[in-house]
Order: C-alpha cells, then sequence, then structure tokens
C-alpha cells in the first residue's frame, strides 16, 4: 500500500536525523498547519532531534518557500498543498518529508522527497495533517500526552467522518456542524483567531510550551488577541454580505473584500458555507497585487480543488479550496468561474 509505504520511509527520514543536519520545519499558516507544527516539533524534541528553522508558508507564496529551504538540508514540509511546489522542489538536492492531505499529483515526484498523503491510497477520504501527523509520530514516540492538540487541530480543518477513532474520545455531537461548538471547536477557534493579531509563529510557541488543553484556552495573551480578532471579524463579514453577489443559476454567492483581512477571510467563507451549505460560497481579498480566493462548499458534488486547479489558480479539497489571481483578472475570473458552475450544473 503506498501510504504504507511512505509511512516506512518516513519513520526512516526521521530515525536518521543528525545532530549535524540543518533542520527546516515549513507549516501551513492556518489551525491545521500550526498544531501540526506544534506536534512535530515536540515529538522531535522528545526523539533529541533539533529543528533549525520554523517558518510558515501557503500555497501562495511557493517561491518563497523554495528560497528559504535552499540552507537547510533536511526539510520537513506540512499541510501545503503540493501542487505549486513538486517541479521546484525536484529540482531541489535535498531530503524531504512532506506530509498533507491535500489532492495529490500524478506526476513523479524526487525519490529524495517522502511524500505521505491518505489520498494515494485513497483520494475521497479528509483526514487532515494534524491527524495524520499524531499517528505517525506515536509510531515514533510517546506524545499521547498532546492528543488534544491532534483533536483541535483536526477539528480546526474540519475532519470528522474519516478521524473518528481520535475525536470519539473527546467529542460527541448529532452532526458535524456541531464540532465547532465543543470546547475543542471552540479552542480551535479561538487560537487561530488570537494568531491574526499575535502571529502565527507565537502560537506555535505557546502550543508546544503548554503543558495542558486549559493551559492554552486560558493564556490571557491568546484571550486579549482573540478580543481584537472578534471585532475585526463582524466588520470583515459585514462588508462581506454588504459586497456579495448572488447568482442563482450558478449557485453562487461571490464577494470581493477590497482590504486585506488575512485569515479572517478563510473564517468568514466557512462560517457562511456552514450557515448556506448548499451554497457555493467565493470570497476574494484584496492582498498587496493579488485577491486571495477562499472557496466553500459543504453539500455539493462539485469538487472546488480539482475547479481551481483545472482553472489554474489554486487548488485544495472538495469542499474548500483556495488560490490567487491578479488585480487586473478579477473580471474575467468571475466571467470564468460562473460559467464553469453552469456548466458543471453544481
Amino acid at each position: 500500500m503506498k501510504i504504507l509505504d511512505q509511512f516506512e520511509k518516513g519513520k526512516t527520514f526521521i530515525e536518521n536525523l543528525k545532530s549535524s543536519d540543518k533542520i527546516i520545519l515549513v507549516h501551513h499558516k492556518d489551525a491545521d498547519g500550526t498544531y501540526s507544527a506544534a506536534i512535530i516539533t515536540i515529538a522531535l524534541k522528545r526523539m533529541n532531534k533539533k529543528i533549525g528553522k520554523i517558518i510558515t508558508g501557503t500555497t501562495e507564496n511557493s517561491n518563497e518557500i523554495v528560497k528559504s529551504i535552499e540552507k537547510y538540508n533536511k526539510v520537513i514540509i506540512v499541510d501545503i498543498g503540493i501542487d505549486l511546489l513538486f517541479k521546484e522542489l525536484n529540482k531541489l538536492d535535498k531530503e524531504i518529508l512532506y506530509i498533507d492531505h491535500h489532492l495529490t499529483v500524478d506526476s513523479k515526484l524526487s525519490e529524495k522527497i517522502v511524500y505521505m498523503n491518505p489520498r494515494l491510497e485513497n483520494d475521497k477520504i479528509y483526514q487532515p495533517a494534524t491527524y495524520v501527523v499524531y499517528k505517525f509520530f506515536s509510531q515514533l514516540v510517546d506524545i499521547s500526552n498532546k492528543e488534544w492538540l491532534a483533536v483541535i487541530g483536526t477539528i480546526g480543518d474540519y475532519g470528522y467522518e474519516d478521524c473518528r477513532d481520535l475525536l470519539d474520545k473527546y467529542i460527541t455531537v448529532d452532526d458535524k456542524r456541531d464540532i465547532w461548538k465543543t470546547k475543542y471547536g471552540k479552542a480551535a477557534i479561538e487560537t487561530v483567531g488570537a494568531a491574526t493579531e499575535i502571529g502565527f509563529d507565537n502560537l506555535l510557541k505557546v502550543l508546544v510550551e503548554a503543558k495542558s488543553f486549559e493551559e492554552v484556552i486560558e493564556n490571557k495573551k491568546i484571550k486579549i488577541a482573540y478580543g481584537k480578532y472578534q471585532t475585526l471579524y463582524e466588520n470583515a463579514k459585514k462588508r462581506f454580505w454588504e459586497n456579495a453577489e448572488k447568482f442563482a443559476d450558478a449557485n453562487l454567492i461571490f464577494s470581493v473584500l477590497s482590504s486585506k483581512v488575512e485569515r479572517v477571510g478563510s473564517a468568514i467563507a466557512t462560517e457562511s458555507s456552514t450557515r448556506y451549505p448548499n451554497k457555493i460560497i467565493f470570497l476574494l481579498e484584496k492582498i498587496d497585487g493579488f485577491y486571495k480566493i477562499h472557496a466553500r462548499y459543504q453539500k455539493g458534488k462539485i469538487n472546488l480543488g480539482k475547479l481551481l486547479r483545472e482553472m489554474g489558480v489554486g487548488g485544495g479539497h472538495g469542499p474548500a479550496a483556495g488560490g490567487k489571481i491578479k488585480i487586473k483578472d478579477l473580471d474575467n475570473f468571475k466571467e470564468r468561474l460562473i460559467g464553469e458552475l453552469r456548466r458543471l450544473k453544481f
């Protein structure tokens, strides 16, 4: 089985890390990526293996990721879609452990890249990176007292059905949407919201140093930062609905926010999709010289990640995807999107 083969190669990669290795960890700038990074950091420390540098990354800054890892000979990348990275990574003479759960690529990867993704076995499965990371590192070192980190990170990326062997030990819900009402779901919302104020690097530090779940949710910096985030979030959500355009024949709600609402945009798109699970939600936020795309569709059969990949602007999962377009391409992108959705008959 492909994923089991990759797990074995991953174990070899970790076990062979030496004190002389220059190791960099790159994680996605969201709940799943940050909680994954916390578990990796804790696990490696318990194995007496030291990470030299930790940075955040997104599919939108793939060039920056490649540049950042040039000085390191061992690389761990977690929760970042490989679509826009694999060509450049294939060219590098580096050993790379790549743990992900986004759509895979058909192209061949370098033999130096260990690519762990549950979709290698089942492209329909949805197991967030935090879940995969916890299961993997649990085979290498005892991190059972940090299992609560895996629960928060998994919920934070909307994992549930395919992760119930983990989640059922901590939560009981009648509907998947109710995961956000649990204390672990609320923790995911509050900690990532706080990270928009204090930075994901500082959130990671809190998670790594925390001795318990309670220590995280009672952290004063987290509480104060989340209060500021809530104000930003509510103002941005109001603008989202004020700017929203509805296209009934495409089953689409499309809104553009002209000011930067990084991370808030993703949360607004997710909340709107949860509220209207039968609608396709597209929120575009203006960041520097481009628009960042947040796409959600909870109940439909359209694979948004595949759609954005085929349009050449992004990728992701079936119900949740993202990407970017140039400012000048907004009208053309909207026209193409509506045309594709009408063709697919949503």
